[in-house]
């Protein structure tokens, strides 16, 4: 039929900012019908799903438009479909909401029978009282991926789904620790950053809320097919520009670091300390390789960040973690007995998730 396009849709992700600056990023691809994950959901069912995510038709050169308290602000897409909005805001947003909501409208392209397409974007921005911020790895930090076995990561990846992936315990109650600190009316901002690709955003967002760990800003890589993409495509690269982007817009909140041994979270984060001296409360690493001489040279790293008056914990479940933080006053010390009840089960917990994985027919 002249005219006709198929059915486009807006996805965005979460945006943050301050009072006077909004950032937000997103896609314009042809829509997907995504079934909602199950329990009892098979892993080839799991398979179909994961593949639809990657196998995307994207929507390059279309104008987005922002809309927030009268202002209008305009993008186009790449070629993968991504828009990009870092706009400064004369009316500001409201001080005493942590989560905001903007309005992304599409004005082109539009097929005759697309009167409108719209989508609702949610901006998160730290409250003026928060004491520090939480920056976490989401792979084998949050979540069992397997990401130092190649094989086993992409059985877990591909074949789950938000009901199979399963979190570390003691996470949960850690992180909602951190965040409340010792005050619950307090919300500490927690932000994310990972390897993986957009294409799973909406997996990773069911799966913190199954397990229950708090939602935050993620800062996720695009594996597109421009040169600087593949160029700037580095685990490191991504991770350290992330972090540096967010000391650099919240100049005078500190931060604690979560990562984890399995890749290069500790060299990371020790780049960041030299760059921003004083700005690190603590460093936690969860120990999850068992290859030859890294804990030693993690420890060794922890010996150089200590020179600097940051700590750098490496533990193998959540538990020495919050002890730390609890010596440290980074949590409330009457949580550390719901964390460490929560955390025994963790060296269990990859050859259960397998387990589960190989059940399902």
């Amino acid at each position: 039929m002249l005219g006709w396009r198929p059915p486009i849709q807006i996805v965005p992700y979460f945006g943050y900012g301050t009072r006077e600056r909004l950032i937000l990023k997103g896609r314009v691809m042809v829509q997907r019908d995504l079934p909602p994950p199950g329990r009892a959901d098979n892993r080839w069912r799991n398979f179909r799903s994961m593949a639809r995510r990657y196998l995307t038709d994207e929507v390059p050169g279309a104008r987005v438009e922002l809309h927030h308290g009268g202002e209008i602000f305009e993008r186009r897409t790449d070629q993968e479909g991504y828009f990009d909005f870092d706009c400064p805001l004369r009316t500001p947003l409201p001080g005493d909401t942590l989560w905001h909501e903007v309005k992304i409208h599409l004005r082109s392209p539009l097929g005759r029978h697309q009167i409108e397409v719209q989508s609702t974007a949610r901006i998160y921005t730290p409250p003026a009282a928060a004491e520090f911020g939480i920056v976490s790895d989401i792979d084998d930090t949050v979540i069992h991926t397997g990401a130092t076995n190649f094989f086993r990561m992409a059985r877990v990846v591909m074949f789950g789904n938000a009901y199979t992936r399963l979190a570390f315990k003691g996470v949960a109650a850690f992180y909602q620790a951190l965040q409340h600190h010792c005050r619950e009316d307090l919300r500490n901002p927690i932000f994310y950053v990972t390897s993986s690709p957009w294409n799973i955003f909406d997996v990773i967002c069911e799966v913190f809320r199954v397990h229950h760990i708090p939602h935050g800003p993620i800062f996720m890589k695009d594996y597109g097919f421009d040169a600087d993409k593949f160029i700037k495509s580095s685990h490191g690269f991504h991770k350290l520009a992330s972090i540096r982007g967010l000391l650099e817009l919240y100049p005078h909140l500190p931060f604690i670091l979560i990562g984890d041994s399995g890749q290069h979270d500790p060299e990371i984060y020790r780049q960041i300390v030299r760059e921003f001296p004083r700005r690190i409360h603590a460093i936690y690493i969860r120990d999850v390789t068992e290859r030859s001489g890294r804990r030693e040279a993690v420890e060794a790293l922890g010996r150089e960040v200590q020179e600097t008056g940051t700590a750098l914990v490496l533990s193998r479940d959540t538990t020495g973690a919050a002890e730390h933080a609890a010596s440290r006053g980074y949590i409330d010390p009457a949580r550390l007995s719901s964390i460490a009840a929560d955390s025994e089960a963790d060296t269990e917990r990859p050859s259960a998730a397998e387990k589960l994985l190989g059940q399902q027919t």
